[in-house]
C-alpha cells in the first residue's frame, strides 16, 4: 500500500507538468492506463498476511491468492455505511470482506515444496479454508458454480487438481465451513441472513445433506465455536439470550 501511494505521488507532478496539447472530444474520451513497468506494480498479486495455513500434520501449506484491486464491478454496486463499514447489500458482505476474498488457492508440500495450483474460474470469491483434522482434506465455500452462491467444497490437495463439483449447493452469499468433527464425517456451517441473524447447519462429508443445527424462524445470530472433542456436541454462542446479565451465554447442542 505504501508503495502504490508513493508512486501515486512520484507521478502526480510529472502529470501536472505535461503540457495540455490540443484537445479534442477523440482524447478526452481515451482511457488512459500507466506505462506497463508502473502497472505491473499497481497490479501485482497482494501476499497473504498472518499466520500460514498449514495441515494439522504439518505436511501441506494452503496460501490463496489475494486480489490487488478491487473489480469495478464490485465498485459499482450500490453501497450502504453501516458502523465505518461498506456493506454492499445485494452482494450480502462488506467491500474490505470482498477485497480480501480469496482469488485462488495453492498448496505447498512442506517436505519438498512442491506446488499444486488448484483449478478455479478467474473471478471466483472464496472463503475460509478449513483443514480435516486427519490433514488429507480442505473444506471452503466459494462461488465457482455462478460467481454469486457460495456453495461447499472439499478437496483433497494430493490429488490432481481438476475443477471441483459442489458438495452442497446453496443460495446466497452468507455461507461459510467453520469446523470438521473429528472424524472428518460432518462439517459445521454457517448461514447467514442479515446482520442480526444466522443459521448453524451440519453438513455430511459423504453425501452433502445438510441437516439445521439452529432452530429457524429466530431473529438471532449464532457465533459457531466447533465440535466437542467426542463429536456428540457443538459449541455456540447466541447473540440474544433471555439471561438476567444480558450477556451471551455458550451453548452445546448435542448434534449425535
Amino acid at each position: 500500500m505504501r508503495l502504490r501511494s508513493l508512486l501515486l505521488l512520484l507521478l502526480a507532478p510529472a502529470a501536472l507538468a505535461a503540457p495540455a496539447g490540443p484537445s479534442s472530444s477523440g482524447n478526452d474520451a481515451t482511457y488512459r492506463t500507466p506505462p506497463p513497468a508502473i502497472a505491473d506494480l499497481l497490479t501485482a498479486p497482494r501476499l497473504p498476511r498472518g499466520a500460514p495455513n498449514a495441515s494439522p500434520d504439518g505436511a501441506w501449506l494452503a496460501v490463496s491468492d489475494l486480489r490487488s484491486l478491487i473489480p469495478i464491478s464490485v465498485l459499482a454496486e450500490p453501497v450502504l455505511k453501516l458502523a465505518g463499514l461498506e456493506v454492499l447489500p445485494e452482494m450480502w458482505a462488506s467491500r474490505n470482506g470482498l477485497k480480501n476474498a480469496a482469488a485462488g488457492l495453492t498448496f505447498y508440500k512442506v517436505a519438498d515444496g512442491t506446488q499444486v495450483r488448484a483449478k478455479l474460474p478467474q473471478d471466483v470469491q472464496l472463503g475460509a479454508v478449513r483443514w480435516s483434522n486427519k490433514g488429507d482434506r480442505v473444506a471452503y465455500a466459494g462461488t465457482l458454480r455462478n460467481n454469486a452462491d457460495l456453495d461447499f467444497y472439499v478437496i483433497d490437495p494430493a490429488a490432481t487438481p481438476e475443477p471441483p463439483k459442489p458438495l452442497t449447493e446453496n443460495q446466497g452469499g452468507g455461507w461459510g465451513v467453520y469446523d470438521w468433527s473429528p472424524d472428518d464425517r460432518t462439517l459445521l456451517a454457517e448461514e447467514g441472513i442479515s446482520i442480526n441473524e444466522t443459521h448453524l447447519w451440519l453438513v455430511d462429508v459423504a453425501s452433502g445433506t445438510k441437516k439445521p443445527l439452529t432452530p429457524r424462524g429466530q431473529k438471532v445470530a449464532y457465533v459457531p465455536v466447533g465440535f466437542s472433542r467426542d463429536g456428540k456436541g457443538c459449541t455456540l454462542r447466541p447473540t440474544k439470550t433471555a439471561s438476567s446479565s444480558g450477556w451471551p451465554a455458550w451453548t452445546l447442542r448435542r448434534v449425535r
